[in-house]
């Protein structure tokens, strides 16, 4: 069959379908629906403990794709590939999280504020990416 008299027939029985059952077409219900974000205040949630290692991680992760964001990873800058970069920032950060300073572990909270600063930073000489004030143990640390 030709589409337009499939459509007609679909249309008409539509009309007598909705006829019938005391409707009309014209006056089909429908309904929208909003999606909201409200903000999120960060000691709403149940404190997250990280253990250091995995910080460490995360944190010499981000750093190091940064670096690479910004070109300072290759021939002839600070560091030549980007595993000599995790290995160097992996070292850096386990030496600020070590030991009595990070004891019981990394907030979850003051890591993700740590990660996102370290994404964010501008774009600098080869390896010399500071790394963020709220990256310190003194800020991070449970």
């Amino acid at each position: 069959m030709r589409p337009y008299v499939i459509w007609l027939m679909h249309a008409t029985t539509v009309a007598l379908l909705g006829g019938a059952c005391g409707g009309s077409v014209e006056e089909a219900p429908y309904s929208t629906t909003t999606v909201t974000m409200a903000p999120v205040e960060a000691h709403a949630s149940p404190r997250v403990v990280v253990p250091n290692q995995d910080a460490v991680e995360r944190m010499a992760s981000a750093q190091c794709a940064r670096e690479n964001a910004c070109a300072n990873i290759g021939s002839g800058h600070a560091f030549t590939t980007y595993a000599a970069c995790t290995v160097e920032e992996q070292r850096m950060h386990h030496q600020n999280l070590a030991g009595r300073r990070c004891a019981n572990g990394v907030d979850g909270n003051a890591l993700s504020r740590c990660l996102h600063d370290l994404g964010n930073q501008p774009c600098a000489e080869p390896g010399s990416l500071d790394v963020p004030a709220s990256c310190a143990s003194v800020m991070m640390c449970r």
